[in-house]
């Protein structure tokens, strides 16, 4: 998937290339007065966000752009560093196509809500009543589940990884929606309303819904009633824009930081499951939708008929007080006024708000993947910070609180990707004083939270401002007595894990089965071609617990070039393959190690040979063990 080369940056013109970075390609339009939701004077936008972004562009990102809307026009448009490094092209916020990832999500809530508000769709109806019977006989649910469990992403969905990001051919092999789903379905492995965990499948399931209400598939219903009425001309989904070569030249090259000053380039990313995350286009046209969410007080816009129905979106959706869910599938900012969007990250890293009480609105863009600092920064610069909460007294202890925890949206059980559940770095939670806490991700770093109420925590430090961006809160969940999850909502609740030993014993035995498996056949071949020169006959023995040895072998093989390859394309045709081998090559084992059973009592064998033959069984037994905790014998 990555470009080996890396950009290289000579010493003796960096200079001279970061200067040339951080000269903007900048508009400003309409207003001069006036102040963003955080208190800065328009007039003083381009100085303080050219601050936030000459600190870290070159480092982070290679490239950036910040449009910011208000009253219903963009007033500040502006591009920071280059779209293509190579051939020195810069960004350009009007013509420069970025991909939106995930805020793509966001047009399929608002059309959702659309169908409410013309009573074709109840939030809280079971969504089999609005899909054949075959397709949901065929996704196989757990529970029923409604629209309002997908907007909130507590569907109880395990995350997915397989297929959502797919080479172009196989994209268009599947290029209809509801092949695609059924070929990347998740199990529901939490029950519906009990926490929020992000599911891309669940957002592409909520858009399958709506294309079958409407009569039409979701691309064309998300065309002509979302982007036309917002003046979005400059906006595709993925099943237009893959062989629209014109749109595709004017692309922000993706990249990521190689460590050394420079970026590696990679590829843009195909998903089979579309709706989820494959919007791309230009940063202005994707404020023309926050333009059309923000109208007048009092009217509705382009997208809906009535006010009522715009402004519902900003209540929260989850009919649980204790369940921090979304807003109608918007995620909900917290800063000096309410703000609501999303981020997406794919090929790009993105946000997006509005702050519909100020008609105000804000996205901003870099090309580089996992991008932390430039966005979140500007992010925060426009939304502003919450005052520093007040310690709540006679509130539980917080060491209480203390120990692992994971981000549900990475927990598996049901194949084999519960193996990426096992080696996925943990968030750890440390108490540091009887009121405050330290939540230390694996993704965004540290931030530290002040208990304002029993098992209620809010951000009062961190070193990285996408913390307070994404986790401003925390709920602590408590089942008898110890914390259970970490509710945030926005499907970023975190589940919490005791220490296990499974792990520590799973890669002490990788190891140990990597040693004899890979090392000893060849001090056995070694050993032959010696012994062969002297004469010695190999006895029945001897030739099956060699075949024993190499059937372990094969067997580790196997996994190992299984796991490789399935991080590389992550793609669900090659597991049931591997799956196959190993039920073969375990099974040959059992025979073989039963057949050399039969001949090791019928003849004097040293006492090597059966030390070796009983390593070989000890750790062919525990390669099977942790095959089949880790779930490599589950087909999909």
């Amino acid at each position: 998937m990555y470009r080996k080369d890396a950009v290289k940056i000579k010493p003796f013109i960096i200079l001279l290339l970061v200067a040339s970075m951080l000269i903007p390609t900048f508009k400003v339009y309409g207003q001069s007065e006036g102040y963003t939701p955080s208190g800065i004077p328009f007039l003083e936008l381009e100085s303080q966000i050219y601050a936030i972004v000459s600190e870290h562009l070159g480092q982070t990102a290679p490239g950036a752009a910040v449009v910011i809307v208000h009253n219903g026009e963009i007033i500040f448009s502006q591009g920071y560093g280059y779209a293509d490094i190579e051939r020195s092209i810069p960004i350009d916020p009007a013509n420069t196509v970025f991909s939106y990832a995930s805020i793509s999500k966001l047009l399929v809530w608002t059309s959702a809500m659309q169908l409410v508000e013309q009573e074709l769709l109840d939030l809280d109806a079971d969504i089999s009543i609005y899909l054949p019977d075959d397709f949901i006989q065929q996704i196989n649910l757990e529970f029923p589940i409604t629209m309002r469990h997908l907007m909130n992403h507590s569907a109880g969905f395990e995350g997915t990884a397989l297929d959502l990001a797919r080479s172009a051919h196989t994209v268009e092999t599947h290029s209809d929606l509801r092949d695609a789903l059924l070929l990347t379905r998740p199990r529901q492995i939490f029950e519906p309303n009990t926490a929020s965990s992000y599911s891309n499948w669940g957002a592409a399931l909520a858009a399958y819904v709506v294309g079958h209400i409407a009569g039409q598939r979701y691309i064309e219903f998300e065309r002509d009633n979302i982007k036309l009425p917002a003046g979005m001309t400059n906006t595709l989904t993925q099943p237009d824009w893959i062989h629209n070569h014109g749109f595709l030249n004017s692309k922000a090259l993706a990249y990521i930081p190689n460590g050394q000053g420079g970026f590696i380039e990679t590829d843009w990313l195909y998903f089979s499951i579309y709706p989820t995350g494959t919007l791309a286009g230009t940063a202005e046209d994707l404020a023309r939708f926050a333009i059309a969410l923000t109208p007048q007080d009092g009217e509705s816009g382009v997208l809906f008929e009535h006010p009522e129905s715009l402004s519902k979106i900003f209540t929260p959706s989850s009919l649980n007080p204790t369940e921090p869910g979304t807003h109608h599938g918007f995620w909900h900012y917290r800063g000096k006024y309410a703000a609501f969007g999303h981020a997406g990250q794919s090929h790009h890293f993105s946000n997006f708000a509005i702050v519909p009480e100020h008609r105000f609105g804000f996205v901003v863009f870099a090309n580089a993947t996992g991008e932390s600092q430039i966005i979140p920064a500007v992010s925060e610069l426009l939304l502003g910070n919450i005052q520093t909460p007040l310690p709540q007294n006679n509130s539980p202890d917080t060491s209480l609180f203390e120990g692992q925890y994971l981000m549900m949206q990475l927990y598996f059980e049901s194949n084999f990707l519960s193996l990426i559940t096992g080696i996925t770095p943990r968030d750890i939670v440390t108490a540091i004083d009887e009121n405050v806490i330290e939540l230390n991700t694996a993704m965004f770093g540290a931030a530290r939270y002040m208990q304002t109420e029993p098992y209620f925590f809010q951000v009062i430090s961190t070193d990285n401002p996408a913390m307070t961006l994404f986790f401003p809160t925390l709920r602590f969940q408590m089942e008898n007595g110890q914390p259970s999850r970490i509710l945030v909502g926005d499907g970023k609740d975190f589940m919490h894990l005791p220490a296990s030993a499974m792990l520590d014993v799973s890669l002490l035995g990788i190891v140990f089965s990597i040693l004899l498996f890979l090392i000893f056949p060849v001090i056995l071949l070694i050993s032959y071609l010696l012994n062969r020169k002297k004469g010695f006959v190999s006895t029945r023995f001897h030739l099956l617990s060699n075949c024993f040895l190499m059937t372990g072998t094969l067997l580790l093989l196997n996994n190992l070039i299984f796991i490789v390859r399935v991080l590389i394309s992550m793609e669900s045709a090659i597991v049931n393959t591997h799956i196959l081998l190993n039920y073969i090559f375990s099974g040959v084992s059992i025979l073989l190690f039963i057949s050399s059973l039969f001949y090791l009592r019928a003849g004097e064998i040293r006492k090597r040979r059966k030390v070796l033959f009983g390593l070989t069984a000890f750790c062919t037994a525990l390669l099977i063990f942790i095959l089949i905790y880790w779930n490599l014998f589950v087909f999909l």
